[in-house]
């Protein structure tokens, strides 16, 4: 016998995090380049380029404003020996006019933890200009930098006992010898920097290019592109030649026909200006005899627009940009790679991720899109009764591509057409990940036919328990979040010594327990998994993956009200058979006219008695006696043949009718063309009359959860069917042969040796409230 609950959900494409860059995307420092750091308005993020594609932020991090602050155009006051401490004369020269001002030492740096990478070319050197916390000596915080990201081959030494102090304004250098990757972290801990600055290794008389920041004027966007022409030194001389420059803005390289820069440009799109250094010996007029060779730069223009936030108001969200006065409109989708819909939010009708961004008109030269940002929408319905999600169907089959790309031989699998035994509006579940046991399936011991488990990699599922509620939560699990079972463990009630099995729901790890209730470092192995029994109060729960390696497996996550009423019969197969109630779960249907597909239609009034009844239309146009359909769905219970069963209810119909019955799966998946009546059709008079059948499920309704009633099998007649007091139990006879009483643990069985047994016998009947093996 197996065991399925509640609704299939068709899962929703939702995808991860839009693509990180990665050290392939950075551009190469060529030129000189000053980042001032505070200008940046937020540390960017993992896996974020800033700085014109110039810097990555590798880990992450934070940034402070409390850390001082630092001017390059003001010479710092002078040390013992008469000379400026940090920032000199040459540096005011250099960067105090267009950096003048004070900047915080806002970015963070902290060992391995705070990296940034950049590419360098030889010879060029790096200036930062930072706060260290004011550490001394061994202590001093200065930059780390290395060819890996981890910073585990420092190029530059570490501080030694002389190291002056690290206070605001500190300025530390290094050149690096060859063309490459670079990364920068920190030496002790915590520095934060103000000005990394970048002198290239440049060719004489290589013009000096600064884009400003982008600016909102008149209506539109620009951002202004400025060249400070340099003079050219021949090697071995002194003299210093005054230089003219040229400029293209199209990306080609600028000859001496090219316009000559006389002032600002103003750029009102992504492009990238290109200069070029002549000589100059006073007549102000470019020559191709007069190039500089090598003395060329770029200002590459790109315009950054920050994401609009979203707020979250139960169903409800809205958008709001910081553009929408300056020619913003926002944008919203629900699944990756869905529509997208313009708008300042919406009310949704099940949960979603939700992504916004902002689209920036610039007039006559285009369009801008934001950064988008994400938040999660739920619409739930919270845990009134139990529910269970699990793997209720999925293809398992070989990843050809991953098995050819294997090393070792290794067959791979993959998961296709999975289907969660669950309903949007009880769970919702986000970036399903599938995890195969197949060829590994004796090491892991898991039950017969089961290959597919959810994986808690990158799996989110999440629900919610309302104020004043509370539930009990199991979960049943195949393997170990921290390391693999090795095979030698993983014999018959054995004992995992000193590994432990979390699950990790919003942040908080749960894990075995002792007969004490006291966690355990032994890794209890049952026949076909981990159990896990925990209490969670009211609110808005995340399963997700535990942070330690490896990612736990999932068979199944039974979250049970801790108040939950038994049922009155346990023998019942339908739920809310008399409709009195709002669960849907069990009745559900579809109207010929294509209205309300496996909805739940409930009319006050028109049941019983005068009571709440199922109707049905069926339209007078149908296509298929299928059209409109009426189900009867047991969510708990899977028929394998020669299971003994009664069905009872209520019918009527506004116009006499012929109808019929047929086996599916789950609601609209077809099993076999008759199931009650041994394949006569079912009689509707206009007057309420009671439908019963009992016998015995044939061999051909091996998976049957669900009865159809075929409501169009009369196309032309357009009616009204009614359905009340649904009743399909599983028959209690108290005298069955071969009946015997076993172990019944995780929907396995078990004889009293502890073998498991439920492979040796066809079902489970249910006497006196418990459940019988049937031989």
């Amino acid at each position: 016998m197996k065991k399925i609950f509640t609704l299939a959900l068709a899962l929703l494409g939702f995808a991860g995090v839009a693509n990180a860059a990665s050290v392939d995307d950075l551009a190469v420092l060529k030129h000189s380049y000053v980042l001032v750091c505070d200008n940046l308005g937020a540390r960017p993020g993992k896996g974020v380029l800033f700085g014109d594609d110039h810097f990555l932020d590798v880990t992450g991090g934070s940034t402070a404003t409390n850390k001082g602050q630092v001017d390059l155009s003001v010479v710092d006051a002078l040390g013992e020996d008469g000379t400026p401490l940090y920032v000199t004369q040459d540096i005011v020269d250099k960067y105090g006019a267009d950096y003048a001002g004070p900047h915080y030492n806002w970015l963070r740096l902290k060992n391995a933890q705070d990296v940034i990478a950049m590419k360098l070319t030889a010879k060029s050197k790096v200036i930062m200009f930072l706060q260290g916390n004011n550490k001394v000596g061994k202590e001093a915080r200065i930059p780390k930098i290395a060819t890996d990201a981890a910073l585990s081959n420092a190029l530059n030494a570490a501080p030694d006992e002389n190291h002056p102090q690290t206070v605001s304004g500190f300025r530390w250098e290094y050149t690096v010898d060859d063309d490459g990757l670079y990364y920068f972290g920190s030496y002790n801990g915590d520095m934060f920097v103000s000005f990394i600055i970048v002198e290239a290794n440049e060719a004489p008389g290589t013009p000096t290019i600064k884009v400003g920041p982008q600016t909102f004027e008149n209506g539109l966007w620009f951002r202004e592109v400025t060249c400070k022409a340099n003079d050219m030194v021949e090697e071995g001389s002194t003299e210093k030649i005054p230089t003219i420059v040229t400029y293209t803005t199209d990306g080609s390289a600028p000859t001496a026909a090219s316009p000559v820069y006389t002032g600002p440009i103003k750029c009102y799109k992504d492009m990238t200006l290109k200069f070029q250094a002549f000589m100059n010996f006073g007549d102000n007029t470019p020559s191709a005899d007069l190039i500089c060779d090598g003395a060329d730069n770029e200002g590459s223009v790109s315009f950054i627009f920050d994401a609009p936030t979203i707020d979250v108001d139960g169903a409800q969200f809205t958008i709001t940009s910081p553009y929408a006065e300056q020619n913003g409109k926002n944008f919203f989708t629900l699944t990756a790679g869905g529509e997208a819909i313009e708008g300042n939010g919406a009310t949704l009708d099940q949960s979603a991720t939700v992504t916004a961004y902002t689209v920036i008109s610039n007039g006559e030269y285009g369009e801008f899109k934001s950064k988008s940002t994400s938040k999660d929408v739920y619409v739930l319905n919270p845990i009134k009764e139990k529910k269970v999600i699990a793997i209720a169907s999925a293809d398992v089959v070989v990843d050809e591509e991953a098995t050819a790309a294997s090393t070792d031989g290794t067959t791979a699998y993959k998961a296709e057409n999975v289907v969660l035994t669950t309903d949007v509006k009880d769970f919702f579940v986000k970036n399903l990940t599938i995890g195969i046991l197949k060829d590994a399936k004796a090491q892991y011991q898991v039950p017969e036919g089961q290959e597919a488990y959810i994986q808690m990699s990158n799996t989110n599922i999440v629900f919610q328990v309302a104020e004043g509620d509370s539930v009990n939560v199991k979960v049943v699990c195949t393997k170990n979040s921290c390391k693999n079972i090795d095979a030698d463990d993983a014999e018959d009630g054995s004992q995992v010594n000193d590994r432990k099995c979390y699950v990790n729901v919003s942040g908080t790890n749960y894990c075995l327990k002792d007969a004490d209730g006291n966690e355990t470092n032994d890794l209890k192995l049952y026949p076909n998994a981990n159990v896990f029994e925990f209490g969670l109060g009211a609110g808005t729960w995340t399963f997700q993956k535990y942070s330690g390696t490896g990612n736990i497996l999932f068979s199944s996550v039974e979250i049970t009200p801790a108040n939950a009423a038994e049922p009155a019969d346990p023998n019942e197969l339908v739920i809310n058979g008399n409709c009195e109630g709002d669960d849907g779960t069990s009745l559900q249907c579809k109207n010929g006219d294509g209205d309300g597909s496996s909805a739940f239609n409930v009319v006050e009034g028109a049941g019983v008695d005068g009571s709440r009844c199922v109707v049905v239309h069926a339209t007078g146009t149908a296509v298929n006696e299928w059209d409109a359909q009426f189900f009867i769905y047991a969510p708990n219970y899977v028929f394998q043949g020669g299971e003994k069963y009664k069905v009872s209810m209520m019918v009527k119909a506004d116009k006499p009718a012929s109808n019929s019955a047929q086996a599916h799966r789950t609601p609209g998946d077809y099993l076999h063309w008759w199931v009650i009546s041994n394949g006569s059709n079912i009689n509707f008079t206009t007057e309420w009359t009671e439908i019963t059948f009992e016998g015995t499920a044939a061999a051909e309704h091996a998976g049957m959860q669900t009865i159809a009633f075929n409501l169009n099998t009369d196309k032309t007649l357009e009616n009204n069917y009614y359905f009340d007091n649904i009743s399909w139990k599983l028959v209690d006879e108290t005298a069955i042969k071969g009946v015997q009483l076993q172990k019944i643990e995780n929907d396995a069985i078990f004889n009293l040796a502890g073998q498991r047994v439920d492979a040796n016998y066809k079902g489970v009947v249910i006497m006196n409230g418990k459940k019988m093996i049937l031989k």
